[in-house]
């Protein structure tokens, strides 16, 4: 992992790797995890920056959906995000990003952090 300052804060980097759809979530999830116990120990904290790929085509479902539905995917795989939202179908061209940091790193109202 690499370690940058960006905006006066010193950053982890996680270096782009490939693999399956739930794999990465469940990194997302323990990376999400890990900096929620840190923060709660009083534990100093930096950002983290990942991205990654996925190695066949994967439906990426929201937390609180029923994957039931997906019984018939043709060779696709599907998983679970620790976030909401709907379904999202992706392919091996994709390419996501994930960022884990501190709320205290983003203003206080939600439609300002989409402003940084």
């Amino acid at each position: 992992m690499l370690e940058m300052e960006v905006l006066d804060f010193k950053w982890r980097v996680m270096p782009y790797e490939v693999r399956e759809a739930s794999w990465h979530m469940a990194v997302d999830h323990a990376l999400l995890a890990t900096m929620d116990r840190n923060l709660e120990q009083g534990k100093e904290v930096y950002p983290i920056v990942r991205t990654y790929g996925f190695s066949k085509e994967a439906i990426v479902l929201g937390h609180e959906q029923n994957g039931s539905r997906f019984s018939n995917l043709n060779g696709c795989s599907f998983t679970t995000r620790v976030s909401g939202g709907s379904h999202i179908y992706f392919t091996p061209e994709d390419i996501h990003f994930c960022v884990v940091l501190p709320s205290s790193f983003l203003p206080e109202d939600l439609i300002g952090s989409y402003r940084m």
